[in-house]
C-alpha cells in the first residue's frame, strides 16, 4: 500500500489540510493519507500553543470517518523533538510491505535542506509537494544545496492541479483570538475549540456559534416568522458553497422580505455574524448568505421549481427547529 505521510502542528486542523489529502487520493498518488501530529516540531516554537494531546484530537475530529485517511499519535508516542526521517524509518521498519511516502509544503521545499538527515531523507524517501507560485524553488536554487541527481528528483515531486487554500493556521488563531469564526474549520473541531477555549485572549468578549449553531439559529427564527417546511442540510462533505443550508418557505414578496431581514437581523445582534442578502422578493427566491450557511427562503412555486432538496439528496438532514433552540442557546451561555 502506498501511504503519504502528512506532518505538521495542525493548530488548528483546517479544511484546507482534508482537501489536500483528498486531492492527493483521488489523483491516485496514494491509497493512504497518514497525519501525523509532530509532538514538538524542529522548525517551530510552540509558545502559547495548544497541547499535543489536543492537536492529536483536533486531527482526529477534522478526519472523522473519511475513508482512506487516518491520524497517527506516532510521534507523541515517541516524544521529543519530532524528526520526519525518524517517523518514516519507524514506520518502514515496522510495516516494510507499505511504501511511505512524504507530503510537504512548496515552501518547505526550500528549506529541506536543513532537515535533520537531510540527504538520507531525500535519498531514501519519495517526496511529494504542492507548488506555489513564489514559494517553490527553481532547479537553479536547489542545486545551491543538493547534488544535481536529488535535485531533480524533489523537483519530479511536484503534484499539479491541486487545490491551492488561502487557509492557514495562523491566520485562524488571530481571527479566534478576536472572537471571530474563520472559515473552513471543521464544525467538530470548531466545537471542540470552544469547549477548551484554545487561541482566545481576555479581550475576546464571546465565542462565535459553530456553522451547524448558527443554522439551527437561523432556522428557529424563520419558524418564528412563520416560514414554513423548514430544512437543514448538512452540506460538509457534498458541497464547496456552504457547509449548512437551510432552506423554508415563505408565503408572499413581503413574506420572504421579513424572513431574511430577520435573519439577517437577530444573527448580527446575537453573534455580529453579518449576512449579506442577494436576490429580491419579486424574483420569489433570496437567500443570505452568512459564510459557511446559506439560507434560502423561496415562494412555494419557486421552491417547487428549484427543488434545492431532490438536488442535495445525499445530504444529511438535521431536525433544526425548536429541539435544537435550546441546546445552541445553552453551549452559546
Amino acid at each position: 500500500m502506498r501511504i503519504v505521510f502528512f506532518g505538521g502542528t495542525f493548530d488548528p486542523p483546517h479544511k484546507g489540510h482534508l482537501a489536500l489529502a483528498e486531492a492527493v487520493l483521488e489523483k491516485g498518488i496514494a491509497d493512504h493519507v497518514m497525519f501525523v501530529p509532530a509532538w514538538i516540531p524542529p522548525h517551530k516554537i510552540l509558545k502559547g500553543r495548544s497541547p499535543y494531546a489536543d492537536r492529536l484530537k483536533m486531527m482526529e475530529l477534522a478526519v472523522g470517518e473519511r475513508k482512506n485517511m487516518s491520524v497517527s499519535g506516532l510521534e507523541g508516542e515517541r516524544g521529543g523533538v519530532s524528526y520526519t526521517i525518524d517517523s518514516l524509518e519507524s514506520l518502514t521498519a515496522a510495516h516494510p510491505e507499505h511504501e511511505y511516502i512524504l507530503l510537504i509544503g512548496g515552501d518547505s521545499l526550500a528549506q529541506l535542506h536543513t532537515w535533520h538527515r537531510a540527504g538520507e531523507l531525500a535519498e531514501r524517501f519519495r517526496i511529494i509537494f504542492c507548488p506555489r507560485p513564489g514559494e517553490t524553488p527553481d532547479l537553479e536554487e536547489l542545486l545551491k544545496h543538493w547534488p544535481q541527481n536529488i535535485a531533480e528528483k524533489l523537483l519530479s515531486g511536484a503534484i499539479t492541479d491541486l487545490p491551492l487554500s488561502d487557509l492557514a493556521s495562523t491566520e485562524i488563531r488571530q481571527k479566534l483570538s478576536e472572537g471571530k469564526v474563520p472559515s473552513g474549520i471543521p464544525d467538530q473541531v470548531m466545537g471542540y475549540i470552544r469547549q477548551r477555549r484554545f487561541y482566545m485572549n481576555e479581550e475576546t468578549k464571546a465565542v462565535k456559534p459553530t456553522a451547524k449553531e448558527l443554522a439551527c439559529f437561523c432556522a428557529n427564527v424563520a419558524d418564528q416568522r412563520k416560514g414554513a417546511d423548514i430544512v437543514v442540510m448538512e452540506m460538509t462533505e457534498l458541497s464547496a458553497i456552504a457547509d449548512y443550508f437551510v432552506i423554508c418557505t415563505g408565503t408572499s414578496a413581503p413574506h420572504l422580505r421579513a424572513i431574511s431581514e430577520n435573519i439577517q437581523k437577530e444573527a448580527k445582534e446575537k453573534f455580529d455574524v453579518r449576512g449579506k442578502i442577494d436576490g429580491t422578493p419579486e424574483s420569489n427566491w433570496i437567500i443570505v448568505d452568512m459564510g459557511d450557511v446559506m439560507i434560502h427562503i423561496f415562494t412555494p412555486e419557486s421552491r417547487m421549481t428549484y427543488q434545492l432538496e431532490d438536488l442535495w439528496g445525499d445530504a444529511n438532514r438535521i431536525d433544526a427547529v425548536k429541539k435544537e433552540e435550546k441546546q445552541v442557546k445553552s453551549r452559546l451561555l
